[in-house]
C-alpha cells in the first residue's frame, strides 16, 4: 500500500507540474506575441524620429551655406562683396572696371535700368571667368576682378577681350579698366587694389 501511494502520489506531482510548465509556456509565448507590435511600434517611431533629425540637419545644413554665402556675396550681381578682400592670396593680378557716367545711366534710363546693366556686367564676366578668378563687386558700379597666376600681360590681353565682349553686351553704355599686378611678398594687397584703381580713372 505504501508504494502504491508513492507511486501514485509521484505520478499526480508529475502531473501537476506537467500541466503547470505546460500553462507557464502557453502564457509566455502569448506574452511574446502580445509585446511584438508595441515592439514594432517603438522601432517605427525610432525611425520616424531618426529621419525627422536627419531631416532637420539636412535643412540647418542648407540654411547654414546659404547664410554663408548671403554673406560674401552681393545680392544684386552674385558677385563676391569687398569682405573677400580681407582673405590672403597668393601670386595674381587686379583688374578694376566701372561704368562710365553710371549716374547718368540711372537718372536718364532709370535706377531699374541702372540695375539691369550691372547684371548684364555680372552674367557677362561670370561667363568668362573660372576657379582662377574672384570676382567682387567693389561699390556702386565699380568691380574688381582678381586673377591667381595671371600675369600683367595675360591680365591686359583678358581685360581686352572683357571689354570687347562688354560693349557688345551693354549697347552704347562705355565702362572704364586698369589693371595692375602683384609685386611679391612686399606688396599689399590693398597697394594692388589702389595701382589697379588709379589706372582706372588713368583711362577715363
Amino acid at each position: 500500500s505504501l508504494i502504491s501511494f508513492v507511486v501514485f502520489g509521484g505520478i499526480d506531482a508529475y502531473h501537476w507540474e506537467y500541466h503547470q510548465t505546460a500553462v507557464m509556456l502557453a502564457t509566455t509565448v502569448f506574452s511574446v506575441y502580445t509585446t511584438l507590435p508595441f515592439i514594432f511600434f517603438l522601432m517605427r517611431e525610432q525611425m520616424l524620429s531618426d529621419a525627422k533629425l536627419a531631416r532637420e540637419n539636412t535643412e540647418l545644413s542648407q540654411e547654414l551655406r546659404e547664410s554663408q554665402e548671403e554673406a560674401v556675396r552681393d545680392a544684386l550681381t552674385g558677385c563676391y562683396n569687398r569682405l573677400q578682400l580681407q582673405k590672403s592670396f597668393d601670386a595674381f593680378s587686379a583688374l578694376a572696371f566701372d561704368v562710365d557716367h553710371f549716374k547718368s545711366v540711372n537718372d536718364t534710363k532709370g535706377h531699374l535700368e541702372g540695375d539691369n546693366v550691372l547684371k548684364k556686367i555680372a552674367r557677362t564676366v561670370h561667363d568668362e571667368i573660372d576657379r582662377r578668378h574672384v570676382f567682387i563687386r567693389y561699390g556702386g558700379d565699380e568691380f574688381i576682378l582678381l586673377a591667381l597666376h595671371y600675369d600683367l600681360e595675360t591680365m591686359a590681353a583678358f581685360c581686352e577681350e572683357l571689354r570687347r565682349k562688354l560693349e557688345v553686351v551693354l549697347a552704347g553704355v562705355t565702362m572704364s579698366f586698369g589693371v595692375s599686378t602683384w609685386h611679391g611678398d612686399k606688396d599689399r594687397l590693398r597697394a594692388l587694389i589702389d595701382r589697379a584703381d588709379r589706372a582706372l580713372y588713368v583711362s577715363k
